[in-house]
């Protein structure tokens, strides 16, 4: 560890004494060379960091809070902390397996001469073989080169370099997303002219939010003509009935009057049968 103010506390010395944990302090100014994270993992963590906030603003999150920070850590942190990774750190400071002339020669040649280290390609010697075509070799060549235990000065200047390159490359890629957005948008559109009439925007890029927007009013305009149209239909419905009604209205009332004769002719018959029993009775 290095010489932090909170790494020699006593409740920092405390917890590591219950643990059995055995603090390693480090000389001032030379974590850069001992420490295994400062040499040679915590800068494709940083990459990969960059990476997940990058990815976050594309799809639409412009602030990276600690909630989605927390969220995409497990990603990049898997990404970065790989064993070959892990490995080479420790070999690179001298500790595992112990080396101490890994670090000294590196002093040795920071103090005697500034000439240009020539990178080891001893953990990765497939790096140096092609000439990288993709994001990913890119990459792995600028971390073969931060991790090759350059002098600081030129340390430096490679770390500028790469992030320029990286800042350039990025500038690549979202050109060919936005590229690749607008001609998807364009393949959509014309998918959309082919199957139906109905289009959302005649130019330019259409996002999904102001896409979501459209569709419903849209949706809210079409169910707004259904129902004026159920309303048509309803009235129509009426003033069809009242036009059957009226127009059957005379057979109605003939209907009603053979009702009534034939209600009376009943009552004429069950009166005479009435008085046809009274008279056998009589009798």
């Amino acid at each position: 560890m290095d010489g932090y103010g909170s790494h020699h506390t006593r409740e920092f010395l405390s917890y590591c004494e219950d643990h059995k944990i055995i603090p390693f302090g480090l000389p001032s100014h030379t974590t850069h060379l001992l420490q295994p994270l400062d040499v040679c993992v915590f800068q494709p963590l940083k990459h990969w960091h960059s990476e997940a906030v990058n990815e976050a603003i594309q799809t639409g999150d412009e602030t990276f809070t600690k909630i989605e920070f927390l969220a995409a850590f497990n990603g990049f942190r898997s990404k970065a902390f790989k064993e070959t990774t892990i490995r080479s750190a420790w070999k690179q400071t001298g500790l595992i397996p112990f080396d101490p002339n890994a670090v000294l020669d590196k002093v040795r040649e920071t103090r005697s001469s500034a000439r240009p280290i020539t990178p080891s390609t001893t953990e990765s010697p497939d790096v140096w073989k092609t000439t990288p075509t993709t994001r990913l070799q890119l990459r792995r060549q600028q971390v073969s080169l931060l991790c090759a235990g350059y002098e600081p000065e030129l340390h430096q200047k490679l770390s500028k370099y790469t992030k320029e390159v990286n800042a350039m490359t990025r500038r690549i890629e979202l050109l060919e997303n936005e590229l690749g957005r607008t001609q998807s948008t364009q393949n959509a559109r014309n998918a959309r002219k082919k199957q139906s009439g109905k289009v959302l925007q005649s130019g330019g890029l259409l996002y999904a939010k102001d896409a979501r927007t459209m569709t419903q009013d849209r949706v809210q305009v079409e169910e707004s003509r259904q129902r004026t149209r159920d309303e048509r239909g309803e009235k129509r419905y009426i003033n069809d009935l009242k036009k059957v009604y009226k127009a059957t209205k005379p057979h109605r009332m003939k209907l009603l009057k053979q009702r009534e004769a034939m209600r009376k002719r009943w009552k004429r018959v069950m009166g005479e049968l009435l008085t046809i029993y009274m008279n056998v009775e009589d009798i």
